[in-house]
């Protein structure tokens, strides 16, 4: 049979498991809002930059357009 002090220590060690898991699953969730995060700056500035390219290609395509008419 199973001692009460074997008990013990497993159920010791099953709190302690389980502490440091979801001490594991904070430290995930932190981690997966900062790259969320990240991840949202990243697709903004993209959006800015292609939004500024286009401007730039018709601002171009207008020049040439008038140089070619001259």
């Amino acid at each position: 049979q199973v001692s009460q002090n074997e008990l013990d220590w497993f159920h010791q060690d099953s709190e302690a498991q389980m502490k440091k898991w979801q001490q594991e699953k904070k430290e995930n969730r932190e981690n997966l809002k900062a790259l969320k995060g990240t991840a949202k700056k990243h697709s903004d500035t993209n959006e800015r930059y292609l939004k500024t390219i286009d401007e730039k290609e018709k601002q171009y395509n207008a020049s040439l357009k008038t140089f070619l008419d001259t």
